[in-house]
């Protein structure tokens, strides 16, 4: 496939992206000032919803937000680790995984438009790889400090090829970055205007 060149022509519309997004490290108070308490939790081994947090976890537990932006719905599981730089005694919760579930598939065009984390990831620019062995599209900043994958899902519950700008998007992982294998294809680069004044 021959590399293209996307520009997304597009402003931050004042949604106030840059004080909304999320970014990997952010202190859990932090996430908290912004998005206030979370709605519920969700253990990804027994895949249920919980009112509060679990005492025993099957799997990692995140906190479950919601966030409405552009007539979109999204969910936000956040998932935190522990930062024992300053204290190991009272270690610092550090996002460092998030996951955000669309209420419906999107193209990826629209994503890279109404997500908050990648217009402001992408800011500086970023780069659009698609794995030969995996179906989603990975986003990451020109740092390579962090990498955010677009995939879709369907209504079956098998994941589907997103290899284009129109190819419906269900959900985006946000971590930090990790080397990408050489079998990846280059889908190109795109970078996030400034916003109009």
């Amino acid at each position: 496939m021959k590399k293209v060149s996307i520009v997304l022509l597009f402003a931050f519309c004042g949604l106030g992206y840059g004080q909304s997004a999320l970014r990997i490290g952010m202190s859990k108070q932090e996430v908290v000032s912004r998005l206030g308490p979370p709605l519920k939790y969700f253990d990804s081994g027994t895949q249920l919803y919980l009112k509060h947090p679990p005492i025993v976890a099957q799997g990692n537990v995140f906190e479950i937000y919601s966030r409405r932006l552009s007539g979109s719905s999204f969910e936000l599981r956040i998932h935190y680790r522990d930062d024992l730089s300053q204290s190991r005694l009272h270690p610092t919760q550090r996002l460092d995984w998030l996951v955000v579930e669309f209420d419906r598939p999107q193209p990826l065009k629209q994503v890279l438009r109404t997500c908050p984390e990648i217009v402001t990831l992408c800011h500086q620019g970023c780069a659009l790889r698609h794995g030969s062995e995996s179906k989603d599209v990975t986003i990451a900043d020109v740092a390579k400090t962090v990498s955010i994958s677009a995939n879709y899902w369907d209504e079956h519950g098998e994941m589907q090829d997103v290899k284009n700008m129109e190819d419906p998007v269900s959900r985006v992982n946000m971590e930090k970055y990790f080397e990408s294998p050489l079998s990846e294809e280059d889908l190109g680069s795109w970078k996030t205007p400034l916003p109009k004044r």
